[in-house]
């Protein structure tokens, strides 16, 4: 395959899906999303009709931040936290959940 023909990764950075997509796709309300953005977690980008665009960064990191407040596994400023922690060490959105699974498996074993 030459360089050409390499598959180019998708830019996960760029806001392409409007509130009522990530809303939809996650069965979430828009009174959650903007506490996750309050709370500095999500950073849509607000067009002068102060619609909100999502990217699919944004869209893995709600995905994310909902199944751990649900599963009772963190706070929302646990969270923040974590999230921070992860883009300081460069792992990207979409790998965030693996990520996770494994400290958690770890986590797991090292306590029973």
């Amino acid at each position: 395959m030459t360089t050409k023909q390499k598959e180019r990764k998708i830019d996960i950075t760029i806001a392409l899906l409007p509130m009522a997509s990530i809303e939809k796709a996650l069965n979430i309300k828009s009174k959650t999303l903007f506490a996750y953005e309050k709370e500095g977690i999500l950073n849509p980008e607000i067009k002068e009709d102060k619609s909100r665009y999502y990217s699919l960064g944004d869209l893995e990191k709600a995905r994310l931040t909902r199944i751990l407040i649900k599963s009772k596994t963190m706070k929302l400023a646990g969270v923040k936290i974590l999230l921070s922690v992860l883009g300081k060490a460069n792992i990207q959105a979409e790998d965030y959940s693996n990520y996770i699974q494994n400290i958690l498996k770890n986590c797991k074993t090292k306590v029973n």
